[in-house]
């Protein structure tokens, strides 16, 4: 029985029909996208071509089922036809649990490579991604996808002098990042990119902006391979170029309607990451758009059904509060975010963390689980850890200053904004042993406030009206207050109708005033309470609004 599972093993090169009993131009025909034709007739061009020996009809036709264009999802036949056009004969289960059988099978698939007129390279990464991932009815099985990787990761060029086969160091590339070893990953998707492989550029910008290192993040060089990714139709590339506009980095201005543009476009040619994002601006109202949760979540859950696990993460923090049209609920976040974390997305990590500290989702509270997840998080280079472990030291005591400090600027000079405005709170106040500091408190105040914490423009305005660590100024605090406002900052939107209402600043404007009295006062939250009683008080006696701006 061994030696025949060996016999089988050895025998991965598929033996295909000689072609020649169609023309040639009925493979180019099913291989060549035209938007004239359905996914339907694509298909059945397919099937006839990849029947006489086209193993390029073979892979067109297996993606198509693989994604199910057309309605013609058909998992197990995509993973069949994708091993026909990489030219392996994959092993079964009980093959594959046979070591000196399964070890000749890996020999014979590295050694094999991928020629030209027998074997699509893209088909082989797409199997190998397949079996890596547990994809399309394919059990998981990281030696079989890397046997499959290596078999496309070389360099092979033919008469029109074009390196081929470099996506299997895009998934090489992608097994040593998710084993910590950045270095060796760095060097595959260098490769890939360096042949034309426009995910390998992707890949590799990607790592050059999320080094855990911030001082060793190179910005400028993954604009750069995000440009030239996105300018070569990689729609993932545009999507990770609009985040660095979004943030202003590698020499970009800070443009929130370009960067949604970005979005749009990756989103609109079903780039997940893409969609990603572009849920994410309509939950901040991010670009001009209008705030909408509910769209946010149905971008989010499209992306994570569809294997995008940072939209999982996003998705989880929606369904535990219950926004965007869903129902509150624990057990499903804590899934989503288990889903994502077990993925290395680590925002799913720091908000599992989140949920042991609060005891939510079904989970006992436990601070120590919640301190392992933060600590792993923010080690991994993911700023939320660092956020929520920074909350951690400031309630201990005694608290560590340096500590508390060092974790809110690693998120204040990532990408969280929120670091900035949470340690310009301690430093206003003298907490944690910070020794309070008007001045310094308001540059951090400026830099979340420009980095899009709204919360920061409110509590800046509040310091510009009272003078305090800048210069007095009324009308800069009216700015400031409309700016928190209109980005959905309740107390924003308060201490501006107080302003209004005195006529501070700004011409006085009782209808205003009560405009946004009833927006943010029907159900103030605590720190409002007063702020709307004393506005009510103001609309109710327009003396006393006299009285106080004198």
């Amino acid at each position: 029985v061994v030696a025949s599972v060996a016999a089988a093993l050895v025998s991965a090169v598929a033996v295909f029909a000689a072609p020649g009993k169609r023309p040639a131009a009925e493979a180019e025909e099913c291989t060549s996208a035209s938007k004239s034709r359905s996914a339907r007739e694509v298909a059945a061009s397919c099937e006839a071509s990849c029947a006489d020996g086209s193993v390029a009809s073979c892979a067109t036709l297996a993606t198509t089922l693989a994604r199910g264009d057309g309605a013609l999802r058909d998992e197990p036949r995509a993973a069949s036809l994708f091993a026909k056009a990489c030219g392996v004969e994959v092993p079964s289960a009980s093959a594959r649990a046979n070591a000196a059988a399964s070890e000749r099978w890996h020999e014979s698939v590295v050694d094999g490579g991928c020629a030209r007129e027998s074997c699509v390279a893209s088909a082989c990464s797409d199997l190998a991604t397949a079996y890596r991932d547990g994809a399309l009815g394919l059990a998981a099985d990281k030696d079989v996808a890397t046997a499959l990787f290596k078999r496309v990761c070389t360099v092979d060029s033919g008469p029109d002098d074009r390196p081929r086969g470099l996506e299997g160091c895009v998934g090489l590339g992608q097994q040593r990042a998710v084993a910590g070893q950045d270095d060796a990953a760095r060097s595959y998707f260098r490769a890939a990119c360096n042949g034309g492989v426009m995910p390998g550029c992707v890949a590799l910008a990607r790592q050059l902006e999320q080094l855990p290192e911030l001082a060793a993040r190179d910005h400028k060089q993954a604009r750069a391979l995000y440009e030239r990714a996105c300018d070569a139709g990689d729609h993932e590339g545009c999507a990770r170029l609009g985040r660095l506009v979004e943030l202003g980095r590698g020499g970009w201005e800070r443009d929130a309607n370009a960067a949604v543009a970005f979005y749009r476009r990756a989103c609109d040619k079903g780039e997940l990451v893409g969609c990603t994002s572009l849920g994410r601006a309509h939950l901040e109202g991010l670009g001009g758009l209008p705030r909408d949760a509910v769209r946010a979540a149905e971008l989010f859950r499209r992306a994570c059904d569809k294997g995008e696990l940072s939209s999982c993460a996003r998705l989880a923090k929606l369904v535990l509060r219950g926004d965007g049209g869903m129902t509150a609920n624990g057990k499903e976040a804590y899934a989503l975010n288990r889903q994502a974390c077990d993925g290395k997305i680590e925002l799913g990590c720091a908000q599992l963390g989140v949920m042991a500290l609060e005891g939510e989702g079904g989970l006992t509270a436990n601070e120590r689980e919640a301190r392992r997840l933060f600590e792993g998080a923010c080690t991994s280079g993911e700023e939320a850890g660092c956020l929520e472990l920074a909350a951690l030291e400031t309630r201990a005591t005694p608290s560590d200053r340096e500590r508390i400090e060092r974790l809110l600027l690693r998120a204040c000079d990532g990408d969280l904004p929120e670091g900035c405005l949470k340690l310009g709170a301690l430093v206003e106040e003298g907490l944690a042993g910070f020794t309070a500091d008007a001045t310094r408190a308001a540059d951090l105040y400026r830099r979340s406030c420009d980095g899009g914490a709204v919360r920061g423009c409110s509590n800046l305005a509040n310091l510009a009206y009272q003078g305090r660590g800048v210069a007095k100024d009324a009308t800069k605090s009216v700015e400031l207050n409309a700016r928190a406002c209109e980005g959905g900052d309740a107390v924003g939107c308060a201490r501006l109708a107080l302003l209004y209402a005195l006529g501070h600043g700004v011409e006085k404007n009782p209808t205003r005033a009560e405009e946004l009295h009833r927006e943010v006062c029907a159900a103030p939250s605590d720190e409002n309470k007063s702020r709307c009683a004393l506005l009510l008080e103001l609309l109710r006696d327009p003396k006393k609004a006299t009285e106080a701006r004198r």
